[in-house]
């Protein structure tokens, strides 16, 4: 689950790897931590899973 947002407006996670092994959650985590390294904005994390969607992410996995 990815994505979870608390505050003012806040924002359920999303679920992108239902019962995932441990290889398949690690390269997930470090396909999350590259996007965020190499984002040139400031943004938070749910900005950004919101500006390259979901799908982008499950498919570098």
């Amino acid at each position: 689950m990815i994505g979870g947002k608390v505050g003012r407006h806040p924002k359920f996670a999303i679920e992108i790897l239902p019962q995932a092994e441990e290889a398949t959650t690690l390269k997930a985590l470090d396909v999350c931590v590259d996007m965020i390294l190499s984002s040139k904005s400031e943004h938070r994390f749910r900005a950004l899973l919101e500006q390259h969607g979901i799908e982008e992410i499950k498919k570098r996995i």
